[in-house]
């Protein structure tokens, strides 16, 4: 009782009509509350200023209750708690058959039954027209030119017909290619004859074991078919063995 009296008091004081108390309702400036209603304001000078807040302020706020609505001021737009995340009430919602709603994000506008496209959501990541090109390329976009390969720079000289580019320590830089006029000479066991090289055989054919050739050492008779007659300079008699022996 004491708690009513003070209220009644302070909104006196306050020049607010007093709200009656009926049931669960509660009105101000209103002798009937809507039943329906938990709280009926009625005014015509006045409105409900709903507390306003940042989104890191918002974002703070401790197990929000489904239902929780702020003033978002960056936006200057009402977010309610869904019970599981934030949302906007100034986005747009696009009703279709099926009961689907689809609300409006990033990029897009809703206007009755019609989507659109606002275009890049981001423009300043985009290379565009007249974008500096960078890194192996230098001039402007769309018509960048090639002014390096793999970081390494090109010197920009005008070649002539025939010209590669070769590596002079610093740049790739127009040269002659002087691939086709390199002079050969012939070493041991070759020869060159025009455009074609020849490949003259065994250097040494002293040193080169033949068919026919007489077998030596644990090796007895011609190569290729030789015959074991020893292991390891021990001799191998030549008799049939019978079945169980062991040499």
């Amino acid at each position: 009782m004491k708690k009513h009296i003070l209220l009644l008091v302070f909104l006196t004081s306050i020049g607010v009509g007093v709200p009656l108390l009926n049931g669960q309702s509660v009105g101000i400036n209103n002798p009937s509350p809507d039943p329906s209603a938990i709280l009926d304001i009625t005014t015509t000078e006045k409105g409900v200023l709903i507390p306003r807040l940042t989104l890191a302020q918002r974002d703070a706020i401790p197990n929000p209750a489904q239902g929780l609505l702020v003033f978002i001021s960056s936006d200057t737009s009402f977010h309610y708690y869904t019970g599981t995340q934030w949302e906007s009430l100034s986005a747009p919602i696009l009703q279709v058959t099926g009961g689907v709603a689809y609300t409006a994000g990033v990029g897009i506008e809703i206007n009755g039954d019609q989507i659109i496209n606002l275009g890049d959501a981001d423009p300043n990541d985009d290379v565009q027209i007249n974008s500096s090109a960078e890194g192996d390329l230098g001039g402007v976009f769309p018509d960048p030119l090639v002014v390096g390969i793999q970081g390494r720079p090109i010197e920009n000289t005008e070649p002539t017909d025939g010209q590669v580019l070769k590596w002079d320590g610093v740049a790739w830089t127009p040269a002659n290619d002087n691939a086709g006029d390199a002079s050969y000479e012939a070493g041991e066991g070759i020869q060159i004859e025009g455009t074609q090289i020849r490949n003259l055989g065994d250097l040494d054919p002293t040193d080169d074991l033949l068919i026919g050739t007489q077998a030596e050492g644990d090796l007895s008779g011609n190569l290729p078919q030789a015959q074991v007659t020893g292991i390891q300079g021990r001799p191998v008699e030549n008799a049939e063995p019978t079945d169980g022996q062991v040499l």
